[in-house]
């Protein structure tokens, strides 16, 4: 059965994810939320926390904090879509 988060085309997330994509970013979670977490714990700002995380993970969640990194450096707002 299709996961609540996975909204499919028609239903509002025509972009959406498939399900095995949605698997590897719930796996990763964890793991790149520790770092995230412990690198700012260490002192270092949000922005370079997620420097950190994507130095340091190769997988589709690290790839869209990396996105996100980019729009933050470039000052666009949060919701863009280049």
């Amino acid at each position: 059965p299709p996961h609540r988060w996975d909204r499919g085309p028609g239903r509002g997330g025509e972009a959406a994810m498939s399900l095995p994509e949605n698997d590897a970013i719930f796996r990763d979670l964890p793991d790149i939320l520790d770092l995230l977490a412990i690198s700012v714990e260490a002192g270092l700002g949000f922005e370079q926390a997620l420097d950190v995380v994507c130095t340091n993970f190769t997988s589709q969640l690290a790839d869209e904090f990396s996105r996100s990194l980019k729009e933050m450096e470039l000052g666009l707002p949060g919701g863009s879509r280049c």
